[in-house]
């Protein structure tokens, strides 16, 4: 059903957008509450307005919304931000079940409770980039569906720019067994998909304000190696997390200035097995013999391994409990970026391991992410 509101909302986006008038958000804005599920919930409604212009080809291609307003920064206000980084990638909600152990195929088990949450590989690395104070913003999909409102919502809740989040088919889905501290995950990929080169070229803009690109491989290949190619073209650093490691491509390698694997993708990547320490060094070598200009190969409860210009070092771990490791590798290069270059590669691996310390000692993905404040605490009370 359309409102009275809505139609008056329609008629207005009639009359303006096909001469560019007035954007489909200022229309939203216009007819629909703050109070009300925001923006976000114009944009579905915008679907319905398609059909009323559908003859006039210049106004459809404005109503296919190109993004969702984010909200204003308090810190770009204050120019209070470290990095200007831009995430390129996926946006999940995550479906969570914890259960005792996981099952064996052909068994059922009971789990101990089950959440919604907004995650994604990609998203999970812009969040932990904004709240440790950085300007971010955020290229990718979701879907035209209620999951697709509270993942755009979250998001923006962080104070990352989603001027680069485009609406299309249906959301992306992980669907995630949490059982001992660790997890299982299998992903649907959903809007995730269409995320393709020409999508990138509609939001190149926001390639160019960036210090560092950061990419995963939750969207197409084939667009992650395009978009490394336009951002290394721009002169910008480029930070790969090979995950998952089955959207490789050895082409990326000659793309990416930082290179952040565990020990698994690294593992595959190579060819290689790595399961300790030394293993894993000389991984780093293999990869610095190939161009990667800075390497981190994480080992989990072991901590990392991580090259300090041509020395190649292993850092322990904080030693926490574990609760739930979602998100831990995501938040630890949200982290990482946000002290490199600022500071020595020491000390921005250990701002990392802190804060995927304290993401493991909580349940969730972007809700177990600390705050800039809440890292400096904890390093303060471990280095004592």
């Amino acid at each position: 059903m359309v409102s009275g509101v809505q139609k008056e909302a329609m008629l207005a986006l009639k009359e303006n957008n096909h001469e560019r008038k007035e954007s489909v958000v200022s229309v939203c804005n216009r007819f629909f509450s703050h109070s009300t599920p925001k923006t976000i919930m114009c944009i579905f409604f915008v679907e319905k307005v398609k059909k009323v212009l559908t003859k006039k080809k210049k106004c459809s291609t404005i109503i296919t919304v190109r993004g969702i307003p984010s909200a204003k920064d308090k810190h770009r206000e204050k120019g209070d931000f470290m990095k200007k980084i831009c995430v390129i990638g996926s946006i999940n909600m995550d479906l969570v079940i914890e259960t005792e152990y996981p099952p064996v195929m052909g068994e059922t088990v009971f789990g101990k409770g089950f959440k919604t949450i907004p995650g994604g590989k990609g998203a999970n690395q812009a969040v932990a980039a904004a709240l440790l104070g950085n300007e971010v913003s955020f290229i990718g999909a979701v879907g035209e569906d209620s999951f697709g409102e509270q993942l755009g919502e979250n998001l923006k809740s962080f104070n990352v720019d989603v001027s680069g989040v485009e609406c299309t088919g249906t959301s992306g889905i992980a669907m995630i067994v949490v059982s001992g501290g660790d997890n299982t995950i299998i992903l649907e990929s959903g809007a995730n998909n269409k995320v393709t080169p020409e999508f990138i070229d509609r939001n190149i803009d926001l390639i160019k304000k960036s210090d560092i690109v950061i990419f995963q491989l939750e969207i197409p290949s084939e667009t992650v190696l395009y978009a490394m190619k336009a951002a290394r073209a721009l002169g910008k650093t480029v930070l790969l997390n090979p995950a998952p490691v089955s959207g490789f491509l050895p082409e990326m390698l000659g793309y990416t200035d930082i290179l952040v694997a565990n020990e698994h993708e690294a593992s595959a990547m190579l060819d290689m097995k790595i399961t300790e320490t030394e293993s894993a060094k000389n991984a780093c070598g293999k990869y610095l013999g190939r161009g990667v200009k800075q390497i981190i190969i994480t080992l989990g409860a072991n901590g990392c391994v991580y090259n300090s210009g041509n020395e190649i070092r292993h850092a322990k771990a904080f030693k926490v409990k574990a609760v739930d490791s979602t998100a831990a590798g995501d938040s630890f290069i949200g982290a990482f970026c946000a002290k490199y270059k600022n500071t020595d590669v020491d000390a921005a691996v250990k701002y990392a391991q802190a804060t995927s310390a304290i993401v493991v000692s909580r349940k969730g993905a972007s809700t177990s992410i600390p705050t800039r404040e809440e890292v400096e605490e904890f390093l303060s009370r471990e280095t004592k």
